[in-house]
C-alpha cells in the first residue's frame, strides 16, 4: 500500500532549508488568523453580548429597588385609614379586579395575624419587574396599607413576588 502523503513529503524534501522555513512560517500565519477568526472573534461576540446583558439587569435591579425603597417609605404613611373600615373579604375582590385590569395573575389569601387584624397575602406569579411594581405602587396610591414586600427575580425582567395588605 501506498502513502498517500509520499508526493507532499518529496516536494518538501526537494526545498531549500530557506524555503522550509519560509514555508513553516506561512502556514503558522494562517493557523494563527483562522485560530482568531474561527475561536477568538465568536467568544468575543459572546462575551460582549453577556456584558450587555449583565448592565441591562443591572439597570432592571437597581430601578426595582429603587420602587421597593419608594413603596416601603409609603407604607408608614396614614393614606389607607380611609379603607380601614373593609372587611378583608371586599379588600381581596377589589385587588383581584385590580390585577385583571393590569394583566397579572397572582394568588390571593387571607391570614389571619396574631394580634387579630387580617392580610391579604398577594402571590404573583413571574411577571414584568416594572408591571408588578407599577402594580403595587399604584394599590399603596389608592390608599391600601402595604405592610410587607418581597421581590425575587425569576428571570430576564422577570420577577416572582409577594406583598402583604392589611385592611
Amino acid at each position: 500500500m501506498k502513502n498517500p502523503l509520499a508526493p507532499l513529503a518529496s516536494l518538501w524534501e526537494q526545498r531549500t532549508m530557506r524555503e522550509r522555513v519560509m514555508i513553516a512560517g506561512l502556514l503558522a500565519a494562517v493557523a494563527l488568523f483562522l485560530a482568531h477568526l474561527l475561536l477568538y472573534q465568536p467568544l468575543r461576540a459572546r462575551h460582549d453580548e453577556a456584558l450587555q446583558r449583565f448592565a441591562a439587569a443591572e439597570r432592571d435591579h437597581l430601578w426595582l429597588q429603587k420602587r421597593a425603597q419608594t413603596i416601603a417609605g409609603m407604607q408608614s404613611s396614614m393614606r389607607g385609614a380611609r379603607l380601614a373600615g373593609i372587611p378583608p373579604g371586599k379588600l381581596r375582590d377589589i385587588l383581584a379586579d385590580s390585577l385583571k385590569k393590569n394583566g397579572l395573575q397572582a394568588k390571593l389569601g387571607v391570614i389571619d395575624q396574631e394580634e387579630g387584624t387580617k392580610q391579604i397575602e398577594v402571590s404573583f406569579l413571574p411577571a414584568d419587574g416594572k408591571t408588578v411594581m407599577r402594580w403595587i405602587e399604584g394599590r399603596v396610591n389608592d390608599g391600601h396599607l402595604l405592610q410587607r414586600l418581597n421581590i425575587e427575580t425569576a428571570g430576564k425582567g422577570q420577577v416572582s413576588a409577594k406583598a402583604w395588605f392589611e385592611r
